[in-house]
């Protein structure tokens, strides 16, 4: 019984790690198939919801010229004091007075585009309970209803250039969220080939071990009948001794996993690729160099410092107007009345008019206006000149990047017909194996430039396939198929 409960417990205590360790089913896809998935993506769902607290952003911005209607209602407010009051004959007296106020009001106000100054209309009731007396007196103070505009003559419209900030930040957003998500396709392509590429180290790996295991039998065989050097011997038995010890096991699970992370899979699952390089064909790309380059810059570059430029041309105004007079126009006019009863509210009708004109001029402050409005326009400047290094820095790299892609493309068929006749080479050599004859030299050059140069034309179909896919996300443009992924009105082409 001790025994049976002995092994009881030692199978729940090794059960879970027996779990834990269990390989992972894995899941197959192709390059279409993961950059179908390529929405369901982090990156990708972060752009979307970008998009959608952009478009909120904009709305309250274009919701600000519109009307602001509030109501305001303070019920009784009750206040029992001592406090200074007028007589009749002019002198002042304190006095022990005990009242309760309360109010409703509508007001209404509009900024008015066109001039940046704002106009307000209002209609109210306050009434006054005089609580000190037995009596218990009320009156009330009625605005038949106001109307009154004010506006800063001769300064900026910080609302015009807060429009022009408005639009032209809708197109740097619109432009970045399609960027944002053409580079989750880039990510995705980037961790597909990463894959790929230790999947087939691991294959060719096991390839040159099968190869290695049959020459180090042959030329065991071989050796025994002395139709073989020993020195050529142990060249076999070297080369077999290296491919059994090569392991990239590490490798292939960081690229799993990343891949893994991009496919949001469950931890059950693990991915593997497939690409059959031989249904691809590589044909030069005629693109226009000098279009890419346009829509790099500007999509990368001009549309972002256009936006920095209006918003230091705010600042330049902001700061031009502290050392510039201000000229504040205020106009108003109403009627109000008061009135102890409701059926005298239109007898004591007052109408109220103001306007008044002021003019603010600053004469010093140290200095400090100035030098604010002296820094803005050295930014300003800054801000010109940065725009024009990184554009000119940035071309470079991208004119080199642009006229590599079909030298890239030459290489991958110079690659594929040099495997081809690797291959042929190779099934010479293993030909004369069979035959008892083993040039070793010959057979570790073949086996050594095989392995290196499929691996290098490997690496030459994802640099193809990056290229493709950066320039979608840069340009905005697929120069596989020469279109565009995005115009300047806004309107996508798919």
């Amino acid at each position: 019984m001790n025994c049976s409960m002995a092994k009881y417990l030692q199978l729940i205590f090794i059960l879970p790690f027996l779990c834990l360790t269990a390989k992972a089913q894995e899941r197959s896809f192709t390059l279409q198939e993961a950059l179908c998935l390529v929405p369901e993506t982090h990156g990708y769902r972060q752009s979307v919801k970008d998009s959608l607290i952009n478009d909120l952003r904009h709305k309250i911005f274009k919701g600000g010229i519109k009307p602001d209607i509030k109501l305001t209602m303070k019920l009784p407010e009750y206040e029992k004091s001592i406090s200074l009051v007028s007589q009749y004959d002019g002198s002042y007296k304190y006095r022990s007075r005990t009242y309760a106020t309360s109010s409703l009001s509508i007001e209404a106000s509009q900024l008015i585009p066109l001039t940046g100054g704002t106009l307000k209309y209002s209609i109210g009731l306050n009434r006054l309970d005089n609580l000190t007396n037995d009596d218990n007196t009320h009156a009330y103070y009625l605005n038949l209803g106001r109307l009154s505009y004010c506006q800063n003559l001769f300064a900026f419209n910080a609302y015009k250039w807060a429009k022009r900030q408005d639009h032209q930040q809708q197109i740097v957003e619109e432009i970045s969220n399609r960027q944002e998500r053409e580079k989750a396709r880039y990510e995705m392509v980037d961790a597909f080939f990463d894959l790929l590429i230790q999947q087939q180290s691991k294959e060719v790996n096991k390839r040159n071990l099968m190869l290695s295991r049959y020459v180090y039998e042959k030329s065991k065989a071989l050796l025994c009948d002395r139709r073989i050097s020993e020195p050529d011997y142990l060249d076999a038995e070297i080369e077999y001794m290296r491919d059994s010890i090569y392991n990239n096991e590490t490798d292939i699970n960081a690229a799993k996993t990343r891949l893994g992370i991009l496919l949001r899979l469950p931890p059950e699952e693990s991915p593997h690729v497939i690409f059959v390089d031989s249904l691809k064909t590589f044909y030069h790309l005629g693109f226009n160099t000098s279009v890419i380059l346009s829509r790099c810059l500007k999509y990368g570059y001009d549309e972002n410092y256009n936006l920095k430029e209006i918003q230091q041309n705010i600042e330049i105004k902001k700061a031009k107007a502290e050392i510039s007079p201000l000229v504040k126009l205020d106009l108003g006019g109403g009627y109000n009345s008061q009135f102890d009863s409701f059926g005298h509210a239109l007898d004591d009708r007052l109408a109220s008019r103001n306007i008044s004109l002021s003019i603010s001029i600053p004469l010093y402050n140290g200095g400090t206006s100035k030098n604010r409005y002296r820094i803005s326009q050295i930014q300003m400047q800054k801000l010109n000149e940065q725009r024009e290094y990184d554009k000119s820095v940035a071309a470079v790299d991208i004119v080199k990047d642009l006229s590599n892609i079909n030298v890239v493309i030459e290489s991958i068929n110079n690659y594929r017909e040099r495997l081809n006749l690797l291959t042929m080479q190779m099934e010479n050599v293993k030909l004369r194996m069979n035959y008892g004859r083993i040039n070793m030299e010959q057979y570790i050059r073949l086996k050594s430039q095989y392995s290196q140069s499929y691996m290098t034309y490997l690496t030459l179909i994802k640099s193809y396939y990056i290229y493709i896919y950066k320039y979608r996300y840069l340009a905005l443009f697929d120069i596989e198929s020469n279109e565009e992924l995005y115009m300047d009105d806004s309107h996508p082409v798919h």
